[in-house]
């Protein structure tokens, strides 16, 4: 039985589609995973299996974990976040998954150098009281550091929304003065 014209037309126009319950990733992001998780599982091997066993011990507690497209997430009881290879660790309820997501490109790109030039910069420039009095007094946001501000820039530029395309974000390109005729 069909509605009278009137109540139809009250309807948004995708009233009658079904409503998936899990957005279907496309062909080529499959492909991104499976690539990306081998990589990990090779070229960035140490900082994988350090993330392997921490993400074993937030399991034995309980811990929330899930798939974020190409790494494994977990929500710990920590304020901090932290990434090592295949896996990342962020307080729940933060927002600061995609800039640890970002970190995950970092570890493919540097390999077992991630953990000299990645890891331990970020570490000690968290953790190390004369650098966060710094960053409080002269007001320094967290991401000045060089790898800080490179993960926000790697998360956001490809993580996979649904419903958004999924190239790369265009670069822009600077131009000193418009062209003259």
């Amino acid at each position: 039985m069909s509605l009278p014209r009137k109540d139809r037309e009250k309807r948004p126009p995708d009233y009658d589609r079904p409503i998936p319950l899990r957005p279907k990733m496309p062909f080529p992001l499959r492909l991104r995973q499976v690539l990306m998780i081998l990589l990990q599982c090779t070229w960035g091997l140490p900082q994988t299996l350090i993330g392997l066993g921490i993400f074993l011990a937030c399991r034995a507690r309980g811990r929330n974990s899930f798939l974020m497209e190409t790494a494994v997430c977990t929500e710990w009881g920590r304020n901090d976040g932290v990434s090592l290879g295949l896996f990342f660790f962020c307080p729940e309820h933060s927002g600061i998954h995609l800039h640890e997501y970002g970190h995950t490109f970092q570890s493919l790109m540097l390999g077992p150098l991630y953990l000299l030039f990645v890891s331990l910069p970020s570490l000690l420039w968290a953790g190390l009281p004369v650098f966060e009095r710094r960053r409080r007094e002269r007001q320094i946001p967290y991401s000045r550091l060089y790898c800080e501000a490179w993960a926000d820039r790697l998360g956001s530029r490809f993580l996979y929304r649904p419903g958004r395309p999924l190239e790369r974000a265009p670069r822009t390109r600077k131009t000193d003065s418009p062209q003259k005729k």
